[in-house]
């Protein structure tokens, strides 16, 4: 009797993703449609656009933005239903122009698509069958007479100059990594709520350390549909406390206080383990549970620490009192369309690519801010794998307006994403924008609109911090990544303070060796861009076009965006002159063949070298720099550009290298006096001594060994030291550096090079492969070379999986077995006739 009693008060949820209908906007036959989804999703669904990913279908896209759309469903509601005290209709993302219609009623406009809807439909529904429609404006009609209703504002990216005033990941609209597709519809999940009393619409923690305890303030935001009385529980680690309310309808907010003793913490990646506690919520009316959450909360401090010192201030995160040296890089939306990162395959894809990047031994994300926030089972990974996340709001490289209402929209946003996300022990920051600063430093916006620099101060230095010491104290705010601080606008670049983006490299086409001669205390951009593998290429390109200055090649590379283009090179021209400056470029690449297949290899080993190349001396100045989050990890499309791993999740050369470069301890090797002597330093990011051996040997490319040593070397917790200096008496053309360093089961590697890669008088080399299979059915490869081989490349062509290391060094001789990972059982035999070996 208590159970079924209990039951009929439990809220009735009617989940409204699947089936629904859509059509052109009040024209045509109505249509199958999915909810998440996009207009784009559906028409491609539908077999009514062709694949906007593979080339020239595009261009072929982009009429969708200029037309209106609308999506309808039936609810079948019952008397039951009808009788609740309350009845809520919940969107968790419209795109973005949305008018909202039940049985013909207007309900709400909408023009965010970052922020939730949350509407009470119980004046208007009925019992039996209900219409439910969404009717979607014409994007970038809609958005263009919103700029011209109040002022001009530029764009940084987009040639229609809109992204100012649409709150709307900018990236759709273009960036010099991603397509224009600007996207309409449901993006993320709906559904409806009948409720009695009051429901839960979210819990929000704040930790208070007294010792090794913690006073837990719990505020729980409730919506009260009937007058009562309310019992609110909370519930942790084995502690109950309850309070006693007084209801009135609207919504109410109620905090709880918890005192939690000793609890096990949760470190980030590569300090500890990543323990969480399940928190429950529980509202009690009348003796019977009305609504219950719950989520999962990990206690541990994570701090931003500027101290000043003699050259500035320092620039690092802090995670139970331990400096975090952050490793990582920055995320981009997992899609074009970005509605596929709510379906179960994108939740699966987007935890697949964090887990690489917790393979990798990075320890920090950036979430940036020119994309979307991204789904709870992003941050729940990050939580589950100890990836901390440096979380922009999303506002990047535009300037934005200080309307009354603009900023009004502003602060509901802001609200619901840190009621959200605030809980996630992964959150270590939050960031105002990306790069906005620069436009008043270096973009000309401070002489053309000086005027509009106090809308930057209102939205980043005080609306959005204001709402962030409210909500989520705890938590850090910065105005702007890259930024020196206040005072802002005038020299965001500063690399003696705070974080900087260094683009001197690839943008301003300085060599690769100007990375080891920043000195900056945080570096949260810098990149270098590669090819995909030649697998995911011919997947979107023609055959005849896969070749070095076909149209589609021009088009897959994307940077500089249109609106930079008549100032900067092509970037397949700049990634063509770092090429012929490092390695050469393969004659006959300008038609279809093997030489464009080399080409695409030696793009992504120059890509890994390159972002090495910065990591490695980055960590040589530690603690004077504290962290290194390159451009970018992943990418929305299968793109010509700067991620490590591809559209497909694959791990490109860079990606393999980071798991090395970032790994917990680090050997690496600083050339110095025109090539004449290396220093070799060891680097540790283990919270605690380590005793070890550094050997290293002095080889030339003829085999022989010419200087060798070794150096017994003993550690601090976390310290970085210099351990031997190599005399260079050879050519630098025919002699590199081997080194090894090894403290128990761990270990760093690496080789190297005096001379640039086209420089070194290299020997013929033969490499052989092998396929091997166990009777588990493990698969590996055998490799053997006859002389040194370097960066020795396994390409498993369109097979799923990836291979445990690549793009490594071989001593001559010597075998090594790497091992392929895959789910495939069809595998074994299909590496045989797939696999494909290059090196260097």
């Amino acid at each position: 009797m208590v159970k079924a009693h209990i039951q009929s008060f439990a809220p009735h949820v009617i989940d409204l993703q699947g089936r629904w209908r859509f059509r052109q906007r009040g024209k045509g036959p109505w249509l199958p449609a999915q909810v998440p989804g996009s207009v784009q999703s559906d028409l491609l669904r539908l077999g009514k656009i062709k694949d906007p990913y593979v080339y020239p279908n595009e261009a072929k896209c982009q009429w969708i933005e200029n037309v209106g759309w609308e999506y309808c469903r039936e609810i079948q509601l019952s008397k039951r239903d009808l009788a609740r005290d309350g009845l809520e209709l919940v969107f968790d993302g419209l795109d973005t122009y949305a008018t909202v219609y039940l049985n013909g009623h207007e309900l709400v406009r909408t023009d965010n698509m970052h922020r939730p809807y949350v509407l009470d439909i119980k004046r208007w529904a009925k019992v039996g069958a209900n219409e439910l429609r969404v009717v979607f404006a014409a994007t970038l009609p809609r958005a263009r007479r919103e700029s011209k209703r109040h002022y001009y504002l530029p764009s940084r990216t987009d040639v229609t100059e809109v992204v100012p005033w649409i709150r709307k990941g900018a990236y759709q609209f273009g960036w010099d990594w991603c397509p224009r597709l600007v996207t309409s519809g449901i993006w993320r999940p709906a559904r409806l709520i009948a409720f009695d009393k009051a429901r839960i619409r979210g819990a929000i923690t704040q930790q208070h350390w007294q010792g090794k305890d913690v006073r837990l303030a719990v505020c729980v935001r409730l919506r009260v549909a009937a007058e009562g009385l309310m019992i609110l529980r909370a519930r942790v680690a084995g502690v109950e406390v309850e309070k006693t309310l007084s209801l009135r309808p609207g919504t109410r907010e109620a905090t709880l206080e918890v005192t939690v003793k000793n609890p096990r913490l949760w470190w980030s990646n590569g300090l500890g383990r990543q323990h969480r506690y399940p928190l429950t919520v529980t509202a009690e009316c009348g003796g019977v549970v009305v609504d219950r959450i719950q989520k999962h909360i990990g206690f541990r401090t994570v701090k931003l620490v500027q101290k000043k010192d003699k050259a500035g201030s320092g620039f690092y995160f802090e995670v139970n009192g331990v400096p975090v040296w952050a490793k990582g890089g920055n995320w981009v939306p997992l899609d074009s369309l970005p509605d596929r990162a709510a379906t179960a395959k994108g939740q699966a894809r987007t935890r697949d690519l964090l887990k690489s990047c917790a393979d990798a031994h990075m320890n920090m994300i950036r979430v940036w801010g020119g994309g979307v926030y991204e789904i709870d089972a992003f941050y729940d990974a990050c939580d589950e794998l100890g990836l901390l996340v440096f979380q922009d709001f999303m506002y990047g490289c535009h300037q934005y307006p200080g309307t009354a209402e603009f900023l009004e929209n502003a602060r509901v946003e802001a609200e619901e994403q840190i009621w959200r996300l605030a809980d996630h022990p992964s959150l270590a920051l939050w960031c105002g924008n990306n790069e906005i600063e620069q436009g008043w430093a270096y973009w000309g916006w401070r002489e053309s609109m000086p005027e509009r620099f106090a809308d930057f101060i209102t939205l980043f230095c005080r609306l959005l911090p204001g709402v962030v010491k409210k909500l989520d104290p705890a938590r850090p705010y910065r105005a702007c990544s890259e930024s020196s601080g206040p005072p802002y606008g005038r020299h965001p670049k500063d690399p003696r303070v705070g974080d900087v983006h260094y683009w001197g490299v690839t943008v301003r086409q300085e060599p690769i060796e100007k990375y080891e001669e920043l000195k900056a205390r945080f570096v949260a951009e810098f990149g270098f861009i590669g090819f995909p593998d030649w697998a995911s290429l011919r997947a979107v390109i023609p055959p005849k076009q896969l070749r070095l200055g076909s149209a589609a090649i021009e088009d897959r590379m994307k940077w500089p965006t249109p609106c930079l283009r008549p100032k900067n090179p092509h970037g397949n021209r700049v990634l063509g002159k770092y090429l012929t400056d490092y390695t050469g470029i393969p004659a006959g690449v300008d038609k279809v063949g093997r030489p464009m297949e080399r080409l695409v290899y030696l793009s992504q080993m120059l890509q890994g070298f390159a972002i090495q190349t910065a990591v490695e001396a980055w960590r040589r100045f530690k603690p004077y720099c504290m962290g290194a989050l390159y451009w970018q990890i992943n990418s929305c499309w299968p793109e010509i550009g700067w991620a490590s791993l591809g559209y497909e999740g694959r791990w490109k050369g860079l990606h393999h290298m980071a798991a090395r470069f970032f790994g917990p301890v680090l050997a690496s090797a600083a050339v110095k006096a025109e090539g004449k002597r290396a220093e070799l330093w060891v680097t540790s990011d283990v919270n605690e001594p380590l005793a070890g051996k550094l050997d290293w040997e002095l080889r030339g490319f003829d085999g022989q060994v010419r200087r060798r040593g070794r150096a017994a070397v003993k550690l601090r917790a976390l310290e970085n030291k210099r351990i031997a200096v190599v005399a260079v008496d050879d050519d630098p053309r025919d002699v590199y550096l081997c080194y090894r360093f090894m403290a128990g089961r761990l270990r760093s590697e690496n080789v190297k090079f005096f001379a640039r890669f086209k420089d070194l008088r290299l020997k013929p080399t033969q490499v052989r492969a092998q396929v091997r299979s166990s009777r588990r059915g493990e698969l590996a490869v055998e490799l053997k070379a006859d002389g040194p081989a370097f960066f020795v490349y396994l390409d498993q062509g369109d097979l799923s999986g990836r291979f445990a290391d690549n793009f490594l060094h071989l001593e001559a001789g010597k075998a090594r077995t790497v091992r392929f990972l895959t789910q495939d059982p069809r595998a074994a035999a299909r590496l045989k006739k797939t696999l494909k070996v290059h090196w260097l």
